[in-house]
């Protein structure tokens, strides 16, 4: 078994547990992390920005990115420069969007959301019977929305929102990283702070032994 192969079949498990209700969670050695306990397994993020905002309401995306990258690296959260081949648990992505339009009188008016999103399933069936059915989807950990209305443009307001949104976005990573089966799981699969990039897959260039196969248990 190669470590991404582990990796994805432990990201698999992580997502029926946290995200549904299926057969895994009645397994009687399976592991349930409720929804701020998964927040301590995050090991980095990747930064996406959604700019929907016409007429020049929103003019600094590039600048509340790089603030938001600053702000999260001084709390030791790491910020990817690609996004990671499953956005999971581990590797979330955090999306800024912002949708906004100009007034003829010249007020720009909108709605921003920073949120974390991770890969997720739903199941359906019966695997011991052959009709099994595990569907992949985006879940939503947390967020942050607000509503803007203003004369020039939406820059401070969104800059408000990102730095509130770091500040509690690294306060539940630091709980969740107290609790024991984070702890637990984390020093059972240390594969898990592997980063591995869609590019990186694409080219092959992660197949690496395990540690089982390196004669580590």
């Amino acid at each position: 078994m190669h470590t991404r192969k582990t990796l994805l079949t432990v990201m698999v498990a992580l997502f029926a547990l946290t995200n549904t209700g299926g057969a895994l969670a009645q397994e009687s050695n399976a592991t349930f992390l409720d929804m701020d306990a998964t927040m301590g397994l995050v090991q980095g993020i990747y930064i996406h920005i959604d700019n929907l905002a016409n007429g020049n309401c929103w003019t600094n995306p590039e600048t509340i990115t790089s603030k938001m990258k600053s702000a999260f690296e001084l709390l030791d959260i790491p910020v990817k420069d690609e996004p990671a081949a499953v956005a999971s648990n581990f590797y979330p992505d955090v999306v800024i969007s912002v949708l906004s339009e100009r007034t003829a009188s010249g007020h720009c008016y909108g709605h921003g959301e920073i949120a974390v999103i991770v890969g997720a399933t739903n199941e359906y069936g019966d695997e011991r019977e052959g009709k099994y059915i595990s569907a992949g989807l985006p879940g939503e950990l947390f967020s942050h929305a607000s509503i803007f209305f203003n004369d020039s443009n939406h820059n401070n307001q969104i800059d408000d929102l990102a730095q509130d949104f770091a500040a509690d976005f690294a306060a539940r990573v630091m709980a969740g990283k107290q609790e024991k089966k984070v702890k637990s799981l984390l020093a059972k699969y240390p594969e898990l702070s592997n980063y591995v990039t869609q590019g990186e897959v694409d080219r092959g260039s992660t197949e690496q032994p395990s540690t089982k196969e390196k004669g580590e248990q």
